[in-house]
């Protein structure tokens, strides 16, 4: 396996979703070799209405069924781009029950040794799928739209720097900033003041 990425952030609205589905596609069509698997520990069926190709089967194996099964091997399907999705679960409550352990996920994606990269969109929380994805990951992505949203980033960053969920680094990505907000009187818009108080806490951005 390559790269497993997280989009985290404790606040919905900012665009993970968004941003993990397009990474997925752009990472495709930049490297057409390279495998993408995309998960989503969200109930949503964002995925898997962008990425379906072909009807859901009764009985289909989704995430709750890997984790159950302790392997993601046969969920994993292929989607439209070439991009391989594992189908979500309708609901995210009875998989959450099998996430106690925060190592869950990685343990399943060890055994699963993808040859690329995974992308992980998460839930806005920090409860136990969102600490799975994490402690999976190489890299997470923390989506910032406004003031709160980078005041959700400080409690993931912190929550990685205890050094209990692996080796994830964190970076900011500033997603959906209304530049037309001044913020103070200089005139200084959202998007220069969170650069600023970003690069204050010297957090790696993009």
């Amino acid at each position: 396996m390559r790269a497993t990425v997280a989009v985290c952030s404790n606040k919905g609205g900012v665009g993970k979703t968004t941003v993990a589905t397009n990474l997925a596609i752009y990472l495709r069509a930049l490297y057409e070799d390279l495998p993408v698997l995309l998960l989503g520990l969200d109930d949503q069926s964002v995925i898997d209405r962008m990425f379906r190709i072909r009807p859901r089967a009764e009985n289909e194996p989704t995430l709750k069924h890997a984790f159950a099964a302790r392997s993601l091997e046969r969920a994993v399907q292929l989607g439209q781009y070439g991009v391989q999705f594992v189908p979500p679960p309708a609901d995210v409550e009875l998989l959450k029950a099998r996430a106690d352990d925060a190592g869950s996920l990685a343990r399943l994606l060890h055994r699963l040794d993808y040859p690329g990269v995974v992308l992980i969109d998460t839930k806005g929380d920090l409860e136990a799928l969102t600490r799975n994805a994490l402690a999976a990951a190489d890299l997470a992505i923390l989506p910032v739209s406004d003031w709160a949203a980078l005041e959700e980033a400080d409690k993931v960053i912190e929550l990685l720097a205890r050094g209990r969920l692996g080796r994830a680094r964190p970076r900011i990505l500033l997603t959906l900033v209304d530049r037309r907000t001044r913020v103070d009187e200089s005139g200084r818009d959202l998007y220069d003041r969170l650069v600023s108080a970003i690069d204050e806490r010297k957090y790696p951005r993009f």
